[in-house]
């Protein structure tokens, strides 16, 4: 036992769990520090009711003595009841635990920095989780809604108590739900340097691979020595972080961030809702910090999934990880053969692939691009047994779904960076005018289109991802790299005017669509073959003649025939069978219907066009107007509809 410093006594500690921990009366203290020969752990004791210091502050130095490779470790005993800041200094320099759980001395969003802060907070509030049970729900089952924790409900027209905060994101449960949702996607809400520049982010030695490729930052190094004004890290990616801490300014009460946090998981819980969240990883983070962080937030926040930047988190190394075989993973692509072997299949699927590629060929296909059917309709099928896919048309890197048909171009003026930064290809159409317009020829297309690429979205058969805000038109004008936004740019503004309440129903009706059709999520990779004797396979393709799909350069107009049979609604019922036409062509096409059997007709479900019409007598061609969509829908003859369901039209 050490000499005692203000009542506190050191002891040898265990090098094994970095960190702070608790094992009865001692408080172990671990750190890892290269390249050091001591270091020094600092403790400071402040007020429970208070939280102002009360103690001087405390100082034990460990020397070879504490050191296990890198890592220097101390118990202390003292500490049992108090509630204390620690940090440590080493080779000249005080820092933060980078296991610290929440830091101390954090102020409003933009107003703090990382970078600077060394002090952390070890005694947590404590927390009932109730028989917390996750809803576990299948990629199959998912609709994932992306958000940012901040610009979710930061608008005034948000109508929240609590703006910005996790508080604020609950308040919002209700609406998730009658929307559909059942699983968040948050981006980065651990706690990271919000100020662009502070610890060397706007420095070009600094920039990731990430960074670089998704245009984030492009300033010259004349213009880094120059020096330029500090801007908000408003989305969280490539900053210096503390990746076990709830972020502090995303609460309504920072001092008690990770009980709003948790409580927040436990509501979404109760409700039906997943939680999962992108991590960032910084480029050099060590593969154990990488497991020690998810593992974290899986037993400490019961959190349901990652997304996270595989350059370095690699697939093999977190994929294969058996204490998160249970938790969703996901990731730009999995290398399955390396992970299970080329001829096993995980009992549970866990792995989903979330790359551009869904959003590149859809939005090409839909602005009418040559030779775009195959990527497309390779696209809409996609199913891996071995993991998912992730469908999704805008990202928070980019246009939301309004801007895709509101700009040609990006227009970033306000980042600072001469409209320089962001990507240039962004498979866009203003629909005739730049920007917004009064024109109600335009406006009627722009919604039009929306609905064209949503139906793509949504009755595709891999996982759909809403970023927030496309349902109700949320709009950047025009800027693709909101990533110093922290202002109406960026958040959402939830506007009520009719389009946008259009938009959120039209959304919500696919999403119960989805839901109540399993032909739209099938458990298994469809195979476009007729493996049951059916008559017809499983998914087939068709051009403006059925059965004769055209793949032709100049082509813009595909019909996909989902058939119900490959998919059951129980155990003694098929599905109905679909039949979904686009027209991606500027001119009208005549579609010949698929024969269904002599006691079924087609029925149009969905029309984005006003102007559909049937042509023949036998009720087998469809009139498909100008860059639109329809779904049609296999009824028994002696009735009109399914009686569950109504025909959606644009207006």
């Amino acid at each position: 036992m050490g000499s005692s410093t203000f009542g506190l006594m050191s002891a040898p500690g265990d090098p094994m769990t970095l960190g702070v921990s608790r094992c009865g009366k001692k408080h172990n203290f671990a750190v890892s520090v290269p390249n050091a020969g001591e270091c020094r752990l600092k403790i400071e004791i402040y007020n429970k009711d208070s939280e102002q210091q009360e103690e001087t502050t405390a100082v034990f130095v460990m020397t070879k003595e504490n050191r296990f490779g890198s890592i220097f470790s101390l118990s202390i005993i003292g500490l049992e009841e108090k509630k204390f800041f620690y940090w440590y200094e080493a080779l000249g320099r005080e820092f933060a635990d980078p296991y610290a759980r929440q830091l101390a001395d954090r102020g409003d969003f933009g107003n703090n920095s990382s970078a600077g802060a060394c002090k952390a907070i070890a005694a947590r509030d404590t927390f009932s989780w109730n028989d917390d049970v996750s809803p576990r729900l299948s990629y199959q089952e998912l609709i994932l809604y992306k958000l940012h924790v901040r610009g979710f409900t930061r608008h005034p027209s948000a109508h929240v108590r609590h703006p910005g905060t996790f508080a604020g994101v609950c308040e919002k449960i209700r609406y998730m739900k009658e929307l559909g949702i059942n699983a968040i996607l948050l981006m980065p809400c651990y706690d990271f340097d919000e100020l662009c520049g502070s610890g060397g982010i706007q420095g070009i030695p600094q920039l990731t691979d990430t960074m670089r490729a998704k245009g984030v930052f492009r300033h010259t190094m004349a213009e880094h020595e120059k020096g330029s004004s500090q801007k908000v890290n408003y989305w969280g990616y490539g900053a210096k972080s503390f990746y076990f801490a709830p972020k502090a300014s995303y609460a309504a009460d920072p001092w008690h961030a990770c009980k709003e946090f948790k409580t927040m998981v436990s509501k979404m819980h109760t409700n039906g809702i997943e939680v999962l969240m992108e991590i960032d990883f910084a480029r050099g983070t060590a593969y154990s910090l990488i497991l020690d962080v998810l593992r974290f937030w899986v037993t400490e926040y019961h959190i349901d999934g990652f997304r996270i930047n595989a350059e370095t988190a690699p697939g093999l190394l977190t994929g294969a990880d058996p204490f998160l075989a249970d938790t969703k993973l996901l990731a730009a692509g999995w290398d399955t053969d390396s992970l299970y072997g080329s001829h096993v299949t995980p009992d549970y699927q866990n792995l989903a692939e979330c790359n551009e590629g869904f959003l590149n060929d859809c939005r090409r296909f839909m602005k009418g691009d040559e030779a775009q059917i195959r990527p497309f309709t390779g696209r809409v099928v996609r199913n891996p047994s071995k993991c998912a896919v992730v469908n999704y048309i805008t990202d928070h890197n980019g246009f939301t779904l309004y801007d895709l048909f509101t700009y040609d171009r990006k227009h970033n003026e306000k980042n600072g960076e001469r409209n320089q930064d962001g990507t240039d290809y962004n498979y866009s159409w203003n629909c005739g005018a730049e920007g917004e317009t009064t024109a109600r020829r335009v406006q009627s297309l722009r919604l039009q289109m929306i609905k064209n690429a949503l139906i793509a979205l949504f009755l595709s058969q891999g996982t759909p991802m809403l970023l927030a805000g496309d349902e109700f038109l949320n709009s950047q004008y025009g800027n693709n790299n909101a990533y110093c936004q922290d202002n109406e740019i960026s958040w959402l503004d939830w506007k009520r005017t009719k389009n946008a309440n259009a938009c959120r129903e039209f959304i919500a009706m696919l999403i119960s669509l989805r839901k109540k059709h399993p032909v739209f999520h099938n458990t298994l990779e469809l195979k476009q073959m007729d493996y049951i004797s059916n008559g017809c396979p499983d998914i087939s393709y068709h051009g403006v003649k059925a059965w004769y799909p055209d793949y032709a350069n100049y082509c813009r107009t595909v019909g996909i025939l989902l058939n119900g049979a490959y998919a059951k609604i129980s155990r003694t019922e098929n599905d109905q069978s679909f039949y979904l036409i686009y027209n991606m062509h500027w001119e009208p096409h005549a579609f010949d219907l698929p024969y269904c059997s002599p006691d079924k007709k087609w029925e149009i479900l969905i029309a984005t066009s006003q102007e559909d019409q049937t042509g023949s007598k036998k009720e087998l061609q469809l009139l498909m107007q100008p860059r639109s969509v329809a779904v049609c829908v296999a009824v028994d003859r002696e009735k009109k509809g399914s009686p569950k369901e109504q025909r959606i039209r644009a207006d």
